[in-house]
C-alpha cells in the first residue's frame, strides 16, 4: 500500500454512508457506468477498483477492531495501492490504520467525518467528493 486514507469517527456517525456514496463516486468514475443504487444506511461493504496503474479498495465499516482488520485483510488480498478505511476517532481502531501505515511505510491521510444534522446529505456527497479528490490526485 502507497497511501492509506482514514475515515475517523464516532459510531455510527456516517461514516459508511459516506464511503458508500464514494464508492458509488469512483464506479461511475471508472466503469464509466450511471450511478449506482444508494445502499441502505450503514451498509458495509468492500470494493476494490482497478484502474491502469493502481488498485483502489473501499472498506466501509470500522466501529470494531474486528471489522478493521478484516478491512485490511481485504485490501492486502487485493494489493490495494490505495486504501481506504473507516475507523472510530480514537482507540484500537485508529491505532490498527496507523500501524498498518507505518508497517507498510504508506502516506496515511487523516480526515474526520463531518456530521451536519441539519444538512447530513450533502455533507456526506461533499466528504465523499473530497476523498475522491484525494484518489484522484494519488492516480494521476
Amino acid at each position: 500500500m502507497k497511501k492509506i486514507i482514514c475515515l475517523s469517527g464516532k459510531a455510527d456517525s456516517g461514516k459508511a454512508e459516506t464511503l458508500n456514496l464514494l464508492i458509488d463516486l469512483l464506479e461511475v468514475a471508472t466503469l464509466r457506468c450511471s450511478i449506482a443504487k444508494p445502499q441502505p444506511a450503514g451498509a458495509k461493504r468492500n470494493r476494490t477498483f482497478k484502474t491502469k496503474e493502481h488498485i483502489i479498495v473501499i472498506c466501509t465499516a470500522g466501529d470494531s477492531l474486528k471489522e478493521v482488520k478484516s478491512a485490511i485483510e481485504y485490501a492486502e488480498e487485493n494489493k490495494a495501492d490505495i486504501a481506504v478505511f473507516a475507523t472510530l476517532s480514537k482507540g484500537g481502531t485508529k491505532q490498527e490504520i496507523e500501524s498498518l501505515a507505518k508497517e507498510k511505510g504508506a502516506e496515511l491521510v487523516e480526515m474526520n467525518k463531518i456530521i451536519d444534522i441539519h444538512d447530513k446529505e450533502n455533507t456526506d456527497k461533499r466528504q465523499a467528493m473530497d476523498l475522491l479528490e484525494i484518489i484522484e490526485t494519488e492516480i494521476k
